[in-house]
Order: structure tokens, then C-alpha cells, then sequence
């Protein structure tokens, strides 16, 4: 079964209104073929790696290198299992961006150096995947990057929640291993560990807000709850933390440097959290890699929000009575008078507006710390702009 046949598989059941036994049966036989193939890999050597997954299989190997191995190899075999199922995938904009800060600063770095940076990159790689996992579990997700999503795996299930942990730990281990001694790691590491408490504070307050027993409180359906949600879940973690552990690799530390990094990213954060809801309302599968489920689990979400404030009393009583209900009826009826309402438009008009605003941050920011290159910056957004449409 080729990879292409496999996700049509699994989206076609998971589509379906068949019984949850069936969607696990063809989730687990799509799943049998593998995305990683370790022995496709070539050895790196001392070669300068080009790309952040020239490097995953050396730190794959390293985190496989644990003492425990021999009297653990069931848990160990696992483990590498679910290694390789989630973390080399998605587009590893966090790796990506340490490197990117790390290769745009230091000319010409020492293997050492490089490799130093792909490490710490993978590590915010490993977190993002015990995210990932969790994320999965509260919000009853089925699909995740293109195939079925770990827990739903017929064998794996609740034993997720401990993999979660696994893959926290190794990013820790991971920058231990290839950070102590230099000195970088005490802040690296410091920032890890806020990284990993903001973060699931973000997701704590985005879990507040969706219904318990089918029952939304639309008095947490707000912009300005939206934007701290957004603050915590998206910006800090995916956006500011991987410029700041590149800044501190290449020896800039100052701390009202690395506060205005966060000022001026806070608010790209957003706009990626807007994208994202947007994308997971009005998108596909196809872009987003997971089916959405916004209007289903009754989040707070731009889209409607953006509705409750334009809706007529006729419209407002319609999506009061239809969303938060998994429902695919209901979930047509949200849609439809979003679309009435023109959220398409409006999210055209604020991706424009923010674009704007953001680079002229960028120019600002650019000229008070000249020797943090802009197009770092300038990378990001262009990446992100044009992602909804």
C-alpha cells in the first residue's frame, strides 16, 4: 500500500459515517506502511548538514542511546515506534528557525556549532510532538500529519499519556547531551522548561472554553481571550522561544533584546493562530493536515466569534443552537451563515492589514538591533501570508 492510497484510506473512513471499530481497523491497516525509513538514511559523517532532517537520524540515534536499553528493550522498541511516527513530520518550523537564526548570525560555524543548533532544534521538535499527542487526545483528534493520529492507533491508546512524557523528557536529554559545557545551556534549557509551562497554559485556557457537556459559555467567546490563548499556545512557543534559543547559541543574551523579540513576535503568533482557525473552518485536510473541528468542539475560535459579533438576532440564534454540537447538519448550518455574514472577506482584509503591520515592526525592530538580521523575521511572515487562502 503506497503512502498516497493510505491517506485516502484513512480520510475517506474517517469521513464516513461506518462505526468507530471500522475507521480503527483501516486506520491501523494505513498505518502499517512507514513514512521514516531509518535504513534509507545515510550516515552524515562530518558533513555539513543543508537541512534539518539531514540530522534527524543522528539525533534519533542518540536518543535511542539510554542506559536502560538493555533491560527496557520492549519499552525502548516503543518508543523508537513512536519516534518516528510523529516527530520527523509537519513542516519543523521551530527546527527549522533555530538553525535559520543560528546559519543567518554566525558565518562559516564549526560542525560542532551547526550540529549544536540542529540539536537544540530537534528538541523543540520533540516537545511540539508531546503537544501534539495531548493535544490529540483532549480534542478527540483522528488525524494528524497525513495519517492516523497516535493514540488512535488501535494498540496504542491510553498508553499515549506516557509516550507524552517520553518525548518531553528527551528534549531535555537532547540538549544535555549536546549543549552541556557550553554556554548557552543554562538559558537554552531555563527556556525550555518556560516554554513547555506557558504553553500548556495557553492550552488550558483554550480547553476552559470548550463545553463539557455540549454546553458553550458564550461569555469566553472573545477577542480579547482569543488573543491571550493565541499569546500562550502559539506566539511564545512556536514564534518567540525558537529566536530566542537561536540568539542564545550565537552569544546574544541581553535581556531587553530577547523582550522585544517577544514583543514584536507576540503579535505574529496571532496572526498564525487566526490563520490556523481560519484554515481549520473554511481549509481542507490537504492544507492543514488534520480534519477540523473547531465548530464541533465549540472552541474559541476567530471565525465565530467574528460571527456572534456581525450575526443578526435571527443568525445569532442559529449558531447558538448549532455549535458545539458534533453534528455534520449543524456543523452546515455554522458554515453557512458565517459565509453569510462574510468572515471569508473579513479574514482577507485582516491577513492584509496584519501583514502590513508586521513588516513595518520588522523595519523598527531591524533598525534598533542591526545585528539580528531582518530577514529572519521577514521569513516568517512571508511564510505565513497567503497560508488561509
Amino acid at each position: 500500500m503506497n503512502r498516497l492510497v493510505a491517506q485516502s484510506l484513512i480520510k475517506s473512513v474517517l469521513k464516513s459515517n461506518v462505526t468507530k471499530n471500522v475507521s480503527r481497523s483501516c486506520a491501523s491497516a494505513a498505518n502499517k506502511f512507514k513514512f521514516y525509513d531509518p535504513q534509507e538514511q545515510q550516515e552524515l559523517g562530518e558533513k555539513m548538514p543543508k537541512s534539518v532532517m539531514e540530522t534527524y537520524p543522528l539525533f534519533r540515534a542518540a536518543m535511542l542511546d539510554i542506559p536502560e536499553a538493555e533491560e527496557c528493550q520492549d519499552a525502548l522498541n516503543w518508543y523508537q515506534r513512536c519516534f518516528d511516527y510523529i516527530v520527523p513530520y509537519g513542516k519543523r518550523f521551530r527546527a527549522k528557525t533555530v538553525v535559520h537564526v543560528f546559519e543567518s548570525i554566525v558565518q562559516n560555524p564549526s560542525y560542532d556549532d551547526l550540529i549544536r543548533a540542529h540539536a537544540v532544534g530537534w528538541a523543540t521538535e520533540l516537545l511540539q510532538a508531546s503537544f501534539l499527542i495531548a493535544d490529540d487526545i483532549v480534542d478527540n483528534g483522528t488525524f494528524r500529519r497525513g495519517k492516523a493520529s497516535w493514540h488512535f492507533n488501535p494498540d496504542v491508546g491510553n498508553i499515549a499519556v506516557n509516550d507524552i512524557q517520553q518525548l518531553h523528557t528527551s528534549a531535555y536529554r537532547l540538549i544535555d547531551k549536546y549543549c552541556l559545557g557550553h554556554p548557552a545551556h543554562i538559558n537554552v534549557t531555563m527556556l525550555m522548561t518556560e516554554t513547555a509551562r506557558q504553553a500548556t497554559m495557553g492550552q488550558s485556557m483554550d480547553l476552559m472554553t470548550m463545553p463539557p457537556h455540549g454546553i458553550v459559555n458564550y461569555d469566553l467567546l472573545r477577542m480579547d481571550r482569543l488573543e491571550t490563548i493565541a499569546k500562550y499556545k502559539t506566539s511564545i512557543y512556536a514564534f518567540c522561544h525558537p529566536v530566542r534559543h537561536g540568539l542564545y547559541l550565537v552569544g546574544l543574551d541581553d535581556p531587553q533584546l530577547h523582550k522585544d523579540v517577544e514583543e514584536m513576535l507576540l503579535p505574529l503568533g496571532v496572526f498564525y493562530q487566526i490563520q490556523d482557525d481560519f484554515i481549520d473552518v473554511f481549509g481542507t485536510e490537504a492544507v492543514s493536515g488534520k480534519k477540523g473541528t473547531d465548530i464541533q468542539d465549540g472552541k474559541c475560535c476567530w471565525p465565530i466569534i467574528r460571527a456572534l459579533e456581525k450575526a443578526s438576532p435571527e443568525q445569532k440564534k442559529i449558531l447558538k443552537e448549532n455549535f458545539g454540537k458534533p453534528n455534520n447538519v449543524c456543523v452546515e448550518k455554522v458554515k453557512a451563515v458565517m459565509e453569510a455574514v462574510g468572515i471569508r472577506e473579513d479574514y482577507e482584509l485582516y491577513e492584509a492589514n496584519e501583514y502590513a503591520s508586521l513588516k513595518k515592526k520588522i523595519e523598527v525592530f531591524g533598525k534598533k538591533y542591526p545585528e539580528v538580521p531582518s530577514v529572519i523575521f521577514d521569513n516568517y511572515l512571508d511564510a505565513l501570508f497567503g497560508r488561509g487562502q
